[in-house]
This record gives C-alpha cells, sequence and structure tokens, in this order.
C-alpha cells in the first residue's frame, strides 16, 4: 500500500488499489481517483501527471461521480457522508449523511444532470436537486449502478435478496424514480456483490460480473438494455 502523509509528501514505491476512479464527459482529458489509503488524484492531461488534492477532507471511497457538463463539480461517497466539490476538488461541503452509510457507486444522468444517484449499503438514493435533499428509492443494499449513454432515463442497477444472499438486476425508465426486477438469464446462485460496465459502442450492451462460492465468478451479457 501506498501511504500519503501530507500533500507533497514522497510515495512509498509500493502498491495501491485504486477504488473508484471517473473521467469527465465534458472534459476527458480531465480524471479522478481515489485509492484505498484515502488519496485522491486529479489529472488534466489523460493520466500523464497526477497531483493529490483534497485530502485534508477524504476518506477511502468506492464512489466518484464527475458533473457530465462541468468537471469542477465532482461527488464523492464516503464512509457515511455524500461530499461535493465545486472547485475542483480542492475543498468539499456534505450533501447527505448516514450513519453506517457505505456508497458503492454514484452516477448522474448527462441530460438531467441535476439528478444524483447512489447505490449504498443501505438502499439506492436519488437527489433530484443537485445534493440539497434525497430520497431513498429501495431500502435493500445496492452494490452498483449504470445510467446508459444513449437514453439516460435508463438506469440499470443492482438489489440485494437476503433470502437467496444475491444481488439481482432492477430497471428504471424514468430515471431512477421507480425500478422494476430483471432476471431472465441472470445467475441463480452466489453470495458476492456485482460489476458493471456499458460501452458507447453499443448503447444498449450491458457486461455484468457477479462474485459467487460455488462455481466462481459469472460474467453476463445483455444486448436489450437491462431486459435479459
Amino acid at each position: 500500500e501506498t501511504f500519503f502523509l501530507e500533500k507533497n509528501s514522497q510515495a512509498c514505491p509500493w502498491q495501491v488499489n485504486v477504488y473508484a476512479i471517473d473521467v469527465a464527459k465534458s472534459n476527458p482529458n480531465i480524471l479522478y481517483c481515489i485509492s484505498e489509503t484515502e488519496g485522491l488524484f486529479k489529472t488534466v492531461d489523460k493520466g500523464k501527471n497526477w497531483t493529490q488534492i483534497g485530502i485534508q477532507h477524504i476518506n477511502a471511497s468506492e464512489a466518484i461521480a464527475i458533473h457530465p457538463k462541468n468537471p469542477d463539480t465532482v461527488y464523492l461517497g464516503t464512509n457515511g457522508i455524500i461530499r461535493r466539490s465545486t472547485d475542483g476538488g480542492n475543498t468539499w461541503t456534505s450533501v447527505f449523511a448516514l450513519n453506517g452509510l457505505w456508497v458503492y457507486d454514484l452516477d448522474i444522468p448527462e441530460s438531467s444532470a441535476h439528478i444524483i444517484l447512489a447505490a449504498t449499503n443501505k438502499g439506492l438514493y436519488r437527489s433530484a436537486n443537485s445534493g440539497q435533499s434525497w430520497t431513498q428509492v429501495f431500502a435493500e443494499a445496492s452494490s452498483e449502478l449504470k445510467v446508459l449513454n444513449v437514453k439516460n432515463n435508463i438506469v440499470i442497477a443492482t438489489r440485494y435478496n437476503s433470502l437467496t444472499k444475491q444481488y439481482y438486476p432492477v430497471k428504471s425508465i424514468n430515471f431512477g424514480m421507480t425500478f422494476s426486477d430483471k432476471k431472465s438469464g441472470w445467475y441463480t446462485s452466489g453470495d458476492g456483490g456485482v460489476r458493471m460496465a456499458i460501452t458507447t459502442a453499443d448503447p444498449k450492451r450491458i457486461y455484468a460480473i457477479a462474485l459467487t462460492s460455488d462455481k466462481g465468478p459469472y460474467l453476463m451479457r445483455s444486448i436489450d438494455e437491462g431486459e435479459t
């Protein structure tokens, strides 16, 4: 692990896990990432050079989302808090706090950038006013969410079933206001988390990988916007 004691300290020459990374849609030169050792980093040249920023306000995180129209506005889910920066990650303010909250993923629809979606261990949360207030859409844990590239009204997320001890896919067609189950073709056993990915090459395609304890990880694909 790499440990940073202060902003300009020398890094130990070992490895560090990157927990979250995002690319600015409005300016792909800009990326933000955060490591397990609580370092928040930013690049403005597509990753050639990185600067550590905002360390005094940041804890470890798995979730970071850049505003699709303004790369200086960033949302970050840390332990118990969702924070927002409007100055490129240098300073942060809390926009949502809940005891015991862990944020697994954040996403913002490009066509409706006032909407913020958060997949957490305490359910899926939604803000319709840029983080001023939040609504719990469902209470079960959600490990992942993705807003589709072309149809931003479509959101694919996961929802935990405590009886089967697995995450299964749910889909929204109204910017995350409500979700319905989409289990057709989904794996039937497993007790681990799920991660998803979308591609600009095919707006209807979604990939998902799920951890299990019996047969190893399942890699699945949908070619119909998460219906099957």
